[in-house]
């Protein structure tokens, strides 16, 4: 005899007693409070029985349900379960798309108060269906967490805590509901922060998948930590359910949207979205690339660089490595020292080796001392450190050459070579693009393809071997020596289109209008950085410091002002005014308007041009740029004016220089051992012919007022006025005076000013 009952969602326990109302003999046993059912067996035949159910809160019982039933007349078999929402104990076998699936998958499912008891148990059962169709769960294969969210999110379970599908299957059956508010950003962060961890069991190169499930609009923000996550290569999947937000779910979600974004008007609707959805995580899970951000795209690759430690927070920790100023003196670049030997495990990059497809991105410069003996770029050695695959620069030979073993084992290299080649060992910064395919390895250096071989598919590689940076070719055994150079960039995409989409905007030859979003965000984060250094508040004053060497001698300083001119607000603003005019004459020569609006603000121009004498900076007022482009005008100390001026050229030169130097290394971006031969100058030209005569050009505007004429000749008597009326007479003589008089004091006004500045 079975009794079913509602659960009530607050019960830990429930206990349950059936008595026969033939002899009063009673049996009690105690289930979990999730449990909705229960079987007594070796009853009496037609004997009539009362069923009674305590839920129970801890030490608190609660009443009794009762439940009349009689048995049958023969004994007859044990009933079979009664259908339930939740799936059967049975174990979901794997689907085939899963075989290969190996990720960090976390699911992060709504606990809100508008989800409900009955629902959440559905999404119980669409995870249970979800998660059963995966095939290995642990290390090998799978690992899955599980955080429910509403005010504050709870992990249910880590991602190493379970390494078979059997306990993990049990242990999502028993989740409680929580119940709370929808705070879907903050459990987003949780799941990066806290779950997305080494310590909690996240494996380094293996794709990193996050499914959201919601039924509603988040009441904290979800833009900026998603796409803090997307763009550091997390491939996240957002499910909505009745009143989630769209919109919403698509910031959420990774790109493409139709792959990553799902929407079911209801809960029972699970159904219609389970094999695409499990389609596209097992697809993702399966690739040997994970998603990473390269350039402005996110594209299966890996960001080699991240992988070797060459990063800004890391590079420190790397030995053999220093930080310089790369291309265009505004990009980073990372010199890699001669022995360095940068290596890492082979296991922890490609874990599962590398795709039939792909390209190889470097932005790398050779030095004077960069040897003329081969060296890899980057290779991958096998445990006996014998190279696998690889890319080979002689530098005395000027040819490249990449190499690996086809899908037969063979091994196989192509060589390039000719002027095109050349150019890579001449002591500027170039970006190579080595493009493998099936039946073909391309080369395209400064994005443009300048050769083309036949080679035949590659096979994969082992990962129980190392892979290196620099290695001198004639290098033998674990103490190798490596070769010093310059690098910028290194990515490896898995595509063979990644070179067509890349504009090696890096390059000072290659800077065009496609470009400048690219140099306008390197522009702004160096304004900014100034900007506050300039303008910042002051901190403490510090203690004093012991006396340091003597520096060598400085540069010549521009020339001063013979005239010490007193500290008039007008003054002042227009030696601002016209420094500030100054310097934007010359940087208008190099900038487009677009970033001279920006250099308005790094300057700390703004409003500069409708100041009246007694709102410029010198009387006392200070303008600066908060982080969010907004002007905030504060009170400070009033300066003088050569403080002020000293501050405004300063400014004005460090800006210039800055940037000058910047645009001197675009237009002379040569080895330091070039020289530059100059040759006399010929004797002019003939003069050319006569062109044909222009169109007329468009009307000029008004001219200003000049100075009085002549006095014209006498006019007629006017006629007599009023005997009351007060005739007014002014000789010719003096209307020339006082005009004259007026000319000659806006002379001398602009004569101060001009002394002044």
């Amino acid at each position: 005899m079975c009794a079913q009952w509602k659960v009530h969602r607050h019960a830990t326990a429930n206990r349950v007693i059936i008595e026969s109302l033939r002899d009063g003999k009673k049996n009690e046993v105690i289930v979990g409070g999730g449990t909705s059912w229960h079987c007594f067996y070796e009853l009496l035949p037609d004997t009539e029985y009362r069923i009674s159910v305590h839920s129970q809160l801890r030490e608190i019982e609660g009443p009794a349900i009762n439940i009349l039933h009689r048995t049958f007349s023969v004994p007859t078999q044990p009933p079979t379960k009664p259908a339930t929402t939740l799936p059967p104990p049975t174990i979901p076998p794997a689907r085939e798309v899963c075989k290969a699936a190996k990720a960090n998958l976390v699911f992060l499912v709504d606990g809100s108060w508008s989800i409900g008891d009955e629902n959440f148990i559905k999404i119980i059962g669409f995870l249970y269906s979800t998660i059963g169709a995966l095939d290995k769960i642990g290390r090998e294969g799978t690992q899955v967490a599980i955080i429910q969210f509403s005010d504050d999110p709870r992990t249910e379970f880590q991602l190493n805590a379970y390494k078979d599908k059997e306990n993990l299957l049990n242990a999502i059956q028993n989740i409680q509901y929580k119940g709370g508010n929808t705070k879907t950003g903050k459990a987003i962060q949780h799941a990066r922060d806290s779950v997305f961890t080494v310590a909690a069991g996240l494996r380094r190169g293996i794709p990193r998948v996050l499914v959201v499930i919601t039924d509603g609009r988040s009441q904290d923000d979800v833009n900026k930590i998603s796409k803090e996550m997307q763009l550091d290569g997390y491939s996240i999947f957002a499910i909505g359910v009745a009143d989630a937000d769209y919109s919403e779910l698509l910031n959420i979600a990774s790109k493409p949207s139709r792959r990553h974004a799902f929407f079911v008007d209801d809960f029972d609707a699970f159904k219609k979205i389970e094999d695409e959805l499990v389609t596209f995580v097992c697809e993702t899970a399966s690739a040997t690339c994970p998603l990473v951000l390269l350039g402005d795209n996110s594209l299966s690759g890996f960001k080699m660089m991240e992988m070797f430690g060459l990063m800004e927070k890391e590079y420190a920790t790397v030995e053999g490595v220093s930080m310089e100023p790369g291309s265009l003196n505004s990009f980073p670049c990372f010199r890699i020292h001669k022995d360095a030997l940068i290596t890492q495990p082979t296991k922890s990059i490609h874990p599962e080796g590398l795709p039939s497809d792909y390209t190889m991105t470097f932005l790398f410069r050779l030095l004077p001392d960069t040897p003329q003996e081969p060296f890899a770029l980057w290779e991958i050695l096998n445990k006996e450190n014998e190279p696998l695959v690889g890319v080979i620069l002689d530098n005395g030979g000027k040819t490249l050459t990449y190499f690996n073993y086809d899908y037969k084992g063979d091994f196989q290299t192509v060589t390039f070579e000719g002027p095109d080649i050349k150019k890579i060992f001449y002591g500027s910064f170039h970006k190579l693009h080595v493009i493998i395919s099936k039946t073909h390895t391309k080369l395209v250096i400064d994005c443009k393809q300048v050769g083309e071989k036949p080679t035949s598919a590659a096979g994969n590689i082992t990962t129980n071997g190392v892979e290196v940076l620099g290695r001198m070719v004639r290098s033998r055994g674990p103490r190798d020596s490596s070769a010093p150079f310059q690098l910028q960039g290194f990515d490896i995409a898995c595509t063979t289109s990644y070179a067509n989409r890349d504009k090696c905007c890096e390059l000072p030859a290659m800077v065009s209008a496609k470009c400048i979003r690219l140099l306008t965000h390197y522009l702004e984060k160096t304004c900014l950085v100034r900007l506050w250094r300039w303008w910042g508040i002051d901190g403490p004053r510090g203690e004093i410091g012991s006396p340091g060497p003597q520096g060598p001698p400085g540069p010549q300083g521009p020339n001063g002002l013979s005239i010490q001119g007193p500290p008039v607000s007008l003054c002042s603003y227009s030696s601002w005014k016209y420094l500030v005019q100054y310097c934007f004459h010359l940087i208008t020569l190099f900038f487009t308007e677009d970033l001279l609006q920006r250099m308005y603000l790094c300057l700390g121009y703004v409003h500069f041009s409708i100041l009246t004498p007694t709102e410029i900076p010198c009387s006392g007022e200070v303008d600066t740029i908060s982080s969010h482009g907004e002007l905030i005008r504060s009170r400070g100390d009033i300066q003088s004016q050569t403080t002020v001026r000293s501050i405004a050229r300063q400014v004005c030169e460090q800006l210039i220089q800055s940037h000058m130097a910047r645009y001197n290394s675009i237009l002379n971006h040569v080895p330091n051992n070039h020289a530059t031969v100059r040759a006399n100058p010929g004797p002019p030209g003939e003069p050319g012919r006569q062109g044909p005569q222009g169109t007329s050009g468009e009307q000029g505007p008004q001219g200003r007022s000049g100075f009085p004429g002549n006095p014209g000749l006498p006019g007629r008597p006017g006629e007599r006025g009023n005997a009351s009326a007060t005739l007014l007479v002014i000789y010719e003589t003096g209307i020339y005076e006082l005009w004259l008089k007026v000319a000659q004091s806006i002379h001398l006004m602009f004569q101060s000013l001009r002394d002044c500045m």
